[in-house]
């Protein structure tokens, strides 16, 4: 896999009333600065970089998996609790 960057820099170029030079000068952009970056990424690096992608689904499922065991648990919970508060009321009432 191969990345590449390419970045242009332009000045706006206008006239100056107030100096003679640039008095008559038409309004353009200009070119400044250009340059270019590259660089090759080994399939290894890839193969890596395409785990840190996937990673943020596998964060969110993982998430929600441990969510829905807490909320399981905790309705459970109030089951046992209420049925345990129902076999106390059966009781005193025998």
């Amino acid at each position: 896999m191969e990345v590449r960057a390419r970045m242009q820099v332009n000045v706006l170029m206008r006239s100056l009333p107030m100096h003679d030079l640039f008095k008559d000068m038409p309004r353009f952009y200009a070119p400044m600065m250009w340059f270019e970056q590259s660089a090759k990424i080994t399939s290894d690096l890839g193969f890596m970089l395409n785990i840190l992608l996937v990673l943020s689904d596998i964060g969110i499922g993982v998430f929600y998996s441990i969510a829905g065991i807490g909320f399981f648990m905790v309705f459970i919970r109030f089951i046992v609790v209420i049925r345990r508060h129902q076999k106390k009321s059966s009781m005193n009432l025998s």
